[in-house]
């Protein structure tokens, strides 16, 4: 008898941006172990090479340099993805920086960098990804939101404007590509123990990183918390989901 897995995610074709690095990189080692076949994007060819080999030897996975700020090459390169894996059933939309600074500190290209960074190559990228040509129907978007875009959070303001604007995106994008069978969905994650959070920790005091820790009930996240969440959007198992925005924060947000 056939094991019974409802995350399962044999022959998939999924696509992951990030995927250098932190939660792109164990989200994509995660659908790996679920039979995906992965394209694996960002802008460091050697860390996206490192990825590829962390993955089991199952699977097409390909390797898909490219920069999401760079919109000219967005649709070249997913024309490239779709000749080498075929159509893709799935993304995930991983890439992102942060910047923690008060509002009134902020330099206007700091402001323009998070934006465009976190929310406009976003869109850019999934009006190109939208040609069924490219995604095959049905799909599965899943955008990398944060806890950030659903509280306050002092020094945070444009990184979290960023996050509120795709969790916006993912609920009217849902509502206008359901009648295409094409799901889009939202992971909130709260702070996860990455290299990016090990950066931050070290321009913190003691008292400042206990803070951050104490408010999450459950203490801060490990990255495979937001696979798992990630590869049930992607999954057959979330067939009737669409349009929410899941909040993985070991209950920072429900304080």
């Amino acid at each position: 008898m056939t094991q019974f897995n409802p995350l399962n995610l044999k022959g998939k074709n999924i696509l992951v941006t990030g995927a250098s690095s932190g939660i792109g990189r164990a989200c994509a080692g995660y659908f790996g172990k679920l039979g995906a076949n992965l394209a694996l994007c960002g802008r460091n060819e050697q860390q996206l090479e490192q990825t590829r080999q962390m993955l089991p030897a199952e699977g097409n996975h390909i390797v898909c340099p490219f920069d999401m700020l760079d919109s000219a090459a967005l649709e070249p390169a997913l024309k490239d993805i779709v000749g080498r894996a075929g159509l893709i059933n799935g993304v995930l939309l991983c890439a992102g920086v942060t910047k923690t600074m008060p509002l009134r500190f902020t330099l206007e290209n700091d402001i323009t960098n998070l934006l465009n960074t976190n929310l406009k190559s976003v869109i850019v990228f999934l009006k190109h990804f939208l040609n069924p040509k490219i995604s095959a129907r049905p799909c599965s978007i899943v955008l990398m939101a944060s806890a950030a875009g659903v509280t306050g959070a002092p020094g945070k303001t444009v990184y979290s404007a960023s996050k509120a604007g795709l969790i916006g995106l993912c609920r009217s994008l849902a509502v206008e590509l359901a009648q295409d069978k094409i799901r889009v969905n939202a992971i909130s994650p709260g702070y996860v123990k990455t290299d990016m959070f090990a950066e931050l920790s070290k321009q913190l005091t003691p008292v400042q990183l206990e803070n951050i820790i104490s408010q999450h009930p459950l203490g801060l996240g490990a990255t495979e918390d937001v696979a798992a969440s990630a590869a049930f959007l992607l999954s057959d198992a979330s067939g009737w989901v669409t349009g929410t925005n899941l909040v993985v924060d070991g209950g920072f947000s429900a304080k």
